[in-house]
């Protein structure tokens, strides 16, 4: 069933920021829009943030807000288990900072693991049965071990969003949730850039 929405539009909803970040309204003082901005990495981020929102949900966040219980941590078993521990205390010691992989040593190891050539990573093929799964981890990489920001990643990989980058990897991630090999292919990559 679907619902309806709770106003017309997004600047009419009393709670929302979103005003703030379109400079319709003053911004509070607890809101710190520079970190969205510098994600989207535009020199008009209002516009930039106007379009992100309006580009919609990908499918895992829908499916994530379809559920009837959402979890107080989103992500893999794995990964929440190792927050609760931490959030009750249990983990103790200094965890080391990650340092951010260098991107040409991410695109190397990708292009390595799938056969490929690494201009073909950042060239976007199209067409029926193209399958452009290396040149998706290499988004993915780029995100979580260089630590590139959204908008870095789709200047670089030729797209005109960061919407865009954002639907790439979490088609991705859903794909490697239900591909075991894949999964692992993107464990081997991690630690092999991480070295």
């Amino acid at each position: 069933e679907t619902q309806r929405p709770l106003v017309d539009k997004l600047e009419q909803y009393r709670w929302s920021s979103y005003p703030s970040y379109r400079n319709q309204t003053e911004t509070p003082e607890w809101l710190y829009k520079d970190a969205v901005f510098g994600e989207l990495g535009s020199k008009k981020p209002t516009a930039a943030y106007r379009r992100y929102v309006e580009s919609g949900n990908d499918e895992e966040t829908e499916k994530f807000y379809a559920k009837n219980r959402w979890p107080a941590v989103r992500g893999s078993d794995k990964f929440t288990q190792k927050a609760h521990r931490f959030s009750n205390g249990e983990q103790t010691g200094v965890s080391r900072v990650r340092r951010e992989v260098d991107v040409d040593v991410i695109l190397r190891s990708v292009a390595g693991h799938f056969s490929c050539d690494q201009a073909e990573l950042l060239v976007a093929r199209r067409g029926q049965g193209v399958d452009n799964v290396a040149r998706s981890m290499a988004m993915k990489l780029c995100q979580e071990q260089g630590g590139m920001k959204l908008a870095g990643i789709g200047a670089m990989f030729g797209l005109s969003s960061v919407s865009g980058v954002t639907k790439t990897i979490s088609r991705l991630n859903q794909r490697m949730k239900d591909d075991v090999e894949l999964m692992k292919r993107h464990s081997s990559l991690c630690r092999e850039i991480s070295r």
